[in-house]
């Protein structure tokens, strides 16, 4: 049943994200490569915020989650980012309850911006789940190739910096998260900007000739 669960996520991770692209395909107003330079660049900053998240120890209690978050099972990764937005949504609840401390002048002040900062969030909860979530499951599921090779290796190696010796297993454990979503974040990065200086390039090549 957990087998054909996953391949149903899995399946509609790959609907949703050959939805987006036929979505931008689609769009006039901007060449199609910069188009999917943009969507790159989204899901870069998104996975570059996580392994930020993840190597400065903002996730140290929350250890599963940021590993789930990272995670090739589809469910683990589906629930994950299910139990983040969910968080975030209990947090906006808990500062816009009415029965607050703060005096009523600021209270009324800062309810708009709040009220403001959750129509921000649902947006991006949308923009999140259809078209985050299923480019970014694919980029985890390559990056963890190589991790999980690490990983399940019945050999170690070690390397010397500064006469301190670091086995590279341990490391490679102690900072998964963060090393899968760096591994998605920096080529993201790498291939939309790419796309983005390819015309001023081209140009060059012309004005050259």
């Amino acid at each position: 049943m957990r087998t054909l669960v996953s391949t149903l996520v899995v399946l509609g991770f790959g609907g949703l994200a050959a939805f987006v692209l036929w979505w931008l395909a689609i769009r006039p107003r901007l060449p199609l490569r910069d188009r999917i330079a943009g969507l790159l660049q989204l899901v870069a900053v998104y996975t570059l915020l996580l392994g930020l998240l993840s190597s400065s120890g903002v996730f140290k209690v929350l250890d599963t989650l940021q590993r789930d978050l990272t995670s090739p099972d589809p469910l683990r990764f589906l629930s994950a980012n299910c139990v983040m937005f969910a968080g975030i949504l209990i947090t906006l609840g808990v500062a816009l309850r009415p029965d607050t401390l703060a005096s009523e002048l600021r209270m009324w002040l800062g309810a708009p911006v709040l009220l403001g900062l959750a129509l921000v969030v649902l947006v991006y909860g949308l923009v999140h789940f259809l078209a985050i979530v299923p480019i970014a499951y694919f980029a985890y599921v390559v990056t963890s190739v190589p991790v999980d090779a690490i990983l399940t290796a019945a050999a170690d190696a070690e390397v010397s910096f500064g006469g301190h010796a670091v086995r590279i297993k341990p490391l490679v454990a102690q900072n998964e998260a963060a090393i899968r979503n760096f591994a998605v974040a920096l080529p993201a990065f790498a291939v939309s900007l790419v796309l983005k200086i390819w015309p001023l390039l081209r140009r060059g090549e012309r004005g050259a000739q």
